[in-house]
C-alpha cells in the first residue's frame, strides 16, 4: 500500500499544512487530530477536511512538548508553561487549566482520571485534576532528566528515565519506585524516549531500543533488525512509534518510516509514495496511517490489515501455568489456532522454536534445561502474534 497526501489540492491552498511543522497526531475511531506550528486541527471525516484553531500566541509551546487530550467534550492541551482547555466542538476560545508561570511543562500524560506532569525545575510528579484543576506535588528522590516523553503510565504503573539513564518503575502512582529488572542496562545518553502501545512498553535509548510486556517491571533489549540510525550522527532516534492491528510503525528522523510484524524485533522500510523522509509524527485512525512530516503536509496510507485487535486482546494472549516454573511450563490461548511458539530469551537470542497445530489451544513445554530468567514466549502466525512473558527459577 502506498502514502498519498491528506487532500492534497486542498493542503495546497488552505489551512497551512504546507509550509507547516506537523509535530503531534492522534486520534482514536472517531476523530482525528493534528498540531502543526502554532494552530490546531481536528477532523471527523478521515482527514479530508480538517477544522483550524487557533492557539493563544503568548502560550505557543516548543514543538517537541506539546500533547493533548480528549476527556468526554473537552480537549486538554499542553503549551510552554500551562495547560489549556476547550470544547471539542467548538476549540475557539480556550481557557487556561491551570499555568507554571516559573517553570516550563516538559511532559504531559493521562494516568488513570488526573494528568501528570512533569514542570522544570520541580521536585516530583505534578498531579492535575482535569475538572477542577487542582495541583499537587508526587516527589520522588532519583535525579530526574528533564527531556520530554521521559515518564508514561500504563493501568496505574508508571515508568520514569532517570538522569544517568536508568529506568525506574511504579505501582502506586509514583508513592512509591524500584528498578526494574533490565537484560542490559542502558546508558546515560542525552535523547531518551519512553512510548506505549496497547500492552507494552518501548524504550529507545539512543542506538538501543528496549520492551516491556509486564507493564514496566522488567524489559529486554531487542535486536530492532533493520532499524537505521538517524541522519543525527549515529544516534537511532525514534521521533514516534504507534501500532495499527498486529503491526509496529516507527518515525526516524531523515530517514522515514518502518514497519515491523513481530513486535518490534525486525523492521523493514515502509515508504511506497512518501517522499518526504523527515517525518515527526503518527497516527492510526480509520484503519489508515497518517504520517505528520517536516513543512511536507500530512500524509496518508490506506492499509488493508487483518484486524487482529480483538482476537489477539486480552483473552486470546498466552496465558502460563505456573509462572514462575521451574521444569515444565503449561501454555494455554483461547482461540484455538496454530502457529510457529518462539522461545526468546532476555538476550533477544531464539532459545527455541516449534510448530503448534490448529485445534489446541494448550501446550505443555520442558524448561528444566534452560537458565533462570524472564523469556518471552510468542505464538507467530500469519497476521497475528500471540505473546507474553514466563519466569524460569532455579
Amino acid at each position: 500500500k502506498k502514502f498519498d497526501p491528506v487532500s492534497k489540492g486542498w493542503v495546497n491552498k488552505n489551512l497551512g499544512f504546507r509550509g507547516s511543522f506537523v509535530n503531534h497526531l492522534s486520534g482514536d475511531e472517531s476523530v482525528l487530530f493534528a498540531r502543526a506550528d502554532s494552530s490546531f486541527f481536528k477532523s471527523t471525516d478521515g482527514g479530508k477536511n480538517w477544522d483550524k484553531y487557533p492557539l493563544h500566541s503568548n502560550l505557543y509551546s516548543p514543538v517537541f512538548q506539546t500533547s493533548y487530550y480528549v476527556l468526554e467534550d473537552t480537549i486538554y492541551i499542553s503549551t510552554q508553561n500551562a495547560v489549556l482547555k476547550a470544547p471539542v466542538n467548538n476549540a475557539i476560545k480556550w481557557d487556561t487549566l491551570a499555568a507554571f508561570p516559573n517553570g516550563s511543562i516538559v511532559d504531559f500524560h493521562l494516568s488513570e482520571n488526573a494528568f501528570l506532569l512533569v514542570v522544570y525545575p520541580s521536585p516530583g510528579l505534578i498531579l492535575l485534576d482535569p475538572k477542577l484543576g487542582v495541583v499537587t506535588s508526587v516527589p520522588y528522590t532519583f535525579n530526574s532528566l528533564y527531556y520530554y516523553n521521559q515518564f508514561n503510565q500504563m493501568d496505574g504503573h508508571l515508568v520514569f528515565i532517570a538522569k544517568h539513564g536508568d529506568l525506574w518503575h511504579s505501582q502506586d502512582m509514583g508513592q512509591t519506585w524500584t528498578e526494574p529488572i533490565m537484560s542490559l542496562n542502558p546508558s546515560a545518553q542525552h535523547y531518551q524516549r519512553l512510548f506505549k502501545t496497547d500492552k507494552r512498553f518501548y524504550y529507545n535509548n539512543n542506538d538501543k531500543l528496549f520492551l516491556s510486556e509486564d507493564k514496566g517491571r522488567s524489559w529486554i533489549q531487542l535486536p530492532a533488525n533493520g532499524l537505521p540510525k538517524s541522519i543525527f550522527n549515529t544516534r537511532q532516534v525514534l521521533q514516534d512509534l504507534v501500532q495499527a492491528d498486529s503491526l509496529l510503525f516507527a518515525a526516524i528522523p531523515g530517514k522515514g518510516v518502518f514497519v515491523s510484524h513481530d513486535w518490534g524485533y525486525n523492521w523493514q522500510l515502509y515508504m511506497d509514495g512518501l517522499d518526504e523522509n523527515w517525518v515527526y509524527a503518527l497516527a492510526w485512525h480509520k484503519k489508515q496511517l497518517f504520517a505528520g512530516t517536516f513543512y511536507n503536509s500530512v500524509w496518508r496510507s490506506n492499509l488493508e490489515l487483518l484486524s487482529v485487535g480483538d482476537a489477539a486482546g486480552k483473552d486470546a494472549d498466552l496465558q502460563f501455568s505456573p509462572n514462575p516454573a521451574r521444569d515444565r511450563i503449561v501454555i494455554q490461548w483461547s482461540d484455538l489456532k496454530g502457529g510457529t511458539l518462539q522461545m526468546i530469551n532476555a538476550r533477544a537470542q531464539l532459545v527455541s522454536e516449534q510448530k503448534v497445530a490448529d485445534g489446541l489451544g494448550i501446550l505443555e513445554v520442558s524448561v528444566g534445561n534452560l537458565p533462570a530468567g524472564t523469556y518471552t514466549m510468542q505464538l507467530v502466525r500469519k497476521g497475528a502474534i500471540l505473546s507474553g512473558q514466563a519466569v524460569i527459577v532455579r
